[in-house]
This record gives structure tokens, sequence and C-alpha cells, in this order.
């Protein structure tokens, strides 16, 4: 994990993005923050619900899953908290989450971040480049 760590403040260096150290973890352990980006994917409020979960997370030392948290985020972004955290933890929000995790598998993805332009993927930040340079070509 030192590792690591010390790899995610590389790259964060590399991306000028400020870095606060390690961040809190576990970070989603029920699965909250990952069945709200779910339903934030379905709606098409997903890129800012992921900037700022991920802002809050690295920067702001706040675990993506803890309750207070996702409810702290969804309404910052103007999102009632108790209906989608309702859903996120309803029935609903498991089959929504077994669909996602399921059609990733079947296009190959297995790891994050995966960058996909068609069927060809690629994994890692490292491979953000030439993910970029394949879509430029098509």
């Amino acid at each position: 994990m030192n590792y690591f760590w010390h790899d995610v403040e590389r790259r964060a260096v590399r991306h000028k993005i400020p870095f606060t150290g390690r961040a809190p973890y576990p970070a989603d352990p029920e699965l909250l923050a990952l069945r709200v980006g779910v339903i934030a994917a379905e709606d098409g409020w997903c890129a800012d619900y992921s900037r700022t979960t991920f802002h809050k997370w690295f920067i702001g030392r706040r675990a993506p899953g803890v309750a207070d948290h996702v409810e702290r985020v969804l309404a910052s972004l103007g999102k009632p908290p108790a209906p989608i955290i309702a859903r996120a933890i309803s029935a609903d929000g498991e089959r929504l989450l077994k669909e996602a995790t399921d059609g990733a598998r079947k296009f190959g993805i297995f790891g994050a971040p995966t960058f996909a332009i068609g069927s060809e993927i690629y994994w890692g930040d490292d491979r953000l480049a030439d993910a970029l340079s394949f879509a430029s070509r098509r």
C-alpha cells in the first residue's frame, strides 16, 4: 500500500491535482456510493456525482460510502438525498448494480479506470493518451 499511495501522489503531481495523503479506507463497504453512482448514470448526472464524490474523498478526506457523505454530495448537486438513497438500497438499486457489474464483465472491464472506445478498452490512467489517440483516429 505504501507504493500505491506514493504512486497516487506522483500521478496527482503530474496532473496538477492537490494530494492530501492517503484517502480514508474502506471507502464504500456497503456499496452505497456505487449504487448511487449507477442511479446517477442512469439519470444522466454521473459525471457531476463522480467528480464531487472523488474530490470530497481525496481532498475533503470523506469516505464516499458513509451515509452522511452521500447525503451531502447529493444535496450539493441539488438532488434529493432521501429518495435516491432509498432507491439505492432497495431491490431496484441491487438490480441496477448487478446489471452494471455484469455488463462491465461482459465488456471485459477488470479494473479502474478503464477507457472504452467502441469495443476497444484501455486500462489504467497511464493508458489515457493511448485511448485518446485511438479515439481521435476513428
